[in-house]
């Protein structure tokens, strides 16, 4: 009896509660490991957005400005434009206005659209001034 005891003891193939938690252990190290590159990369993210739906409202504008025939002097300081970017990339709410230089911002609202105000100069409308070679 004493053998068939051991025997039986010998065949199972369940893992011991150590092996369990160090297999947890590492697991949870990995998790700590992976959460702050995750939120990192969740922020580059965030700013890779911002960053193009300023670039769409710069671009927006100097369209805008160029189809109402703006000409080089017509606004010596640049131009305020504000607009809504929606969460799947459509300008709304968009209206520009002489004014002068500023910071370009993109603010995330709670529907996931952005509220983007960026300035534009003279010189991103018409170019540089020609060289003489």
């Amino acid at each position: 009896m004493k053998g068939t005891y051991t025997e039986l003891k010998e065949q199972r193939g369940g893992f011991t509660l150590a092996e369990l938690l160090i297999v947890v252990a590492i697991i949870m190290v990995l998790v700590a490991i992976a959460i702050p590159v995750f939120t990192g990369a969740l922020g580059q993210a965030d700013t890779a957005v911002q960053n193009a739906q300023m670039r769409s409202v710069k671009a927006a504008t100097v369209s805008q400005v160029l189809l109402d025939g703006a000409k080089k002097g017509e606004s010596d300081t640049g131009w305020a434009a504000t607009a809504t970017v929606t969460a799947q990339g459509d300008i709304q709410n968009f209206s520009y206005t002489p004014a002068a230089n500023g910071t370009n911002t993109a603010v995330k609202q709670n529907d996931g659209s952005y509220q983007v105000t960026v300035f534009i100069t003279p010189t991103e409308v018409t170019g540089p001034a020609p060289t003489n070679p």
